[in-house]
């Protein structure tokens, strides 16, 4: 998405007055089709998901209506359909693949099991992880000679998360306009934007290789080969892409820095752009703790999505949600819509499904959890108008 606008300033030099040349953005009808896209998988998504209860029967139809009682697997359902409860009996529910229940709570019954204690420490665990994001961009960043505090770094991030989840439009603005604001007065755009998607890969890069761990005990359960599949394919990926990269032979050969200096327009962009990928092969180190600190912050999800999932009534051990969580966060950091609504709600739906989650209850865990991200975001909003304003 094109930056909103910056601050109350002189607008920066382009490269044809001879400053720092804007990067590049998205085709408008790319954006306008990515977003269609996002629009229809949610709407999909939300049209599938039961609101009212639902009950299986064997003969293949499906009844809704509320639930007259509780219901326990191997006794009859009292079902109220709007003329009164009607008892089914449990040889009449259906057996349903993928271990998925008969019986099928809906969305406004489990709205009903939101407590207090639990969503607070919910809150708190996304409350402590923009934190230590906060931290891992600024030791990037800072890696990179751009002079960046700690509070900056803080409320660059929620300024970021405010554009990336909240405003419609963009694919990757908030990141942009961090990196914008984090290099005025301190360094190369091309510099801080570099950190910024470093900082992005690492968390990208953090949730597999969580995922991987989580999935290395459950090998040989096939309701995770889905799951692992996907995990392990990225991390290999990753690890060759990392490796090509950074790679000096290859650079040489290909003579990537002479080739990004002469590329008409953008060229001294790119070339401080390449200047600063090189920089971190140099420190390994910093990129092995930003790395850990990525799987601490996600063991921190998983763990809120498991508190979620308990409130709600998800019969899934703890330990599970660490091998169900990363590959949805993977497959939810495609760009269709802010936040990754569409497919993080089809992604939950999905590769819960495949460990016998219902529907409802997936998207119920999906919306809780990316309404909390949100939450943190809107703090960014305050920060964005204080910069236009100050």
């Amino acid at each position: 998405m094109t930056p909103p606008p910056a601050p109350a300033e002189a607008p920066s030099p382009g490269p044809r007055d001879g400053g720092e040349p804007r990067p590049a953005t998205a085709r408008p009808w790319a954006r306008a089709a990515l977003r269609v896209l996002g629009l229809a998988l949610l709407a999909a998504v939300l049209w599938k998901v039961p609101w009212r209860d639902r009950v299986h029967l064997a003969d293949g139809s499906v009844r809704a209506g509320r639930l007259a009682a509780e219901w326990a697997p191997g006794r009859p359902v009292r079902l109220d359909a709007g003329e009164g409860p009607v008892e089914i009996p449990a040889a009449d529910l259906a057996v349903r693949d993928r271990g998925l229940p008969a019986v099928e709570e809906g969305v406004i019954r489990l709205a009903t099991r939101l407590r207090t204690g639990p969503t607070i420490a919910v809150l708190l665990i996304a409350g402590v992880s923009v934190g230590v994001a906060a931290l891992r961009w600024r030791m990037l960043v800072r890696a990179q000679g751009i002079p960046l505090g700690a509070g900056e770094a803080g409320s660059l991030t929620f300024l970021g998360n405010f554009f990336n989840q909240v405003v419609p439009g963009g694919l990757v603005g908030g990141d942009v306009l961090k990196a914008l604001y984090a290099s005025r007065g301190r360094g190369p755009m091309a510099t801080a934007l570099v950190s910024v998607f470093t900082d992005r890969a690492l968390g990208l890069f953090g949730t597999v290789v969580l995922a991987c761990a989580a999935l290395f005990p459950r090998r040989d359960d096939p309701r995770f080969h889905g799951h692992a599949l996907l995990a392990y394919g990225i991390l290999a990926a990753g690890i060759l892409g990392a490796a090509l990269v950074l790679s000096r032979r290859l650079r040489e050969r290909l003579a990537l820095e002479r080739r990004a200096a002469a590329v008409p327009w953008i060229g001294s962009f790119l070339a401080d752009a390449d200047r600063a990928v090189v920089a971190f092969r140099e420190r390994k180190g910093l990129l092995a703790l930003g790395l850990l600190v990525s799987v601490a912050i996600h063991c921190g999800w998983c763990g809120a999505n498991a508190i979620l999932g308990d409130m709600l009534g998800v019969d899934l051990p703890v330990s599970a949600w660490f091998a169900v969580v990363p590959p949805i966060l993977v497959v939810s950091a495609i760009p269709l819509l802010p936040g990754g609504w569409g497919i993080g709600e089809a992604s939950y739906v999905f590769f819960l499904g495949l460990v016998g989650v219902p529907p409802a209850e997936a998207v119920a865990v999906s919306i809780l959890g990316r309404s909390v991200n949100m939450f943190w975001a809107l703090p960014g909003g305050f920060v964005f108008l204080a910069r236009r304003t100050g």
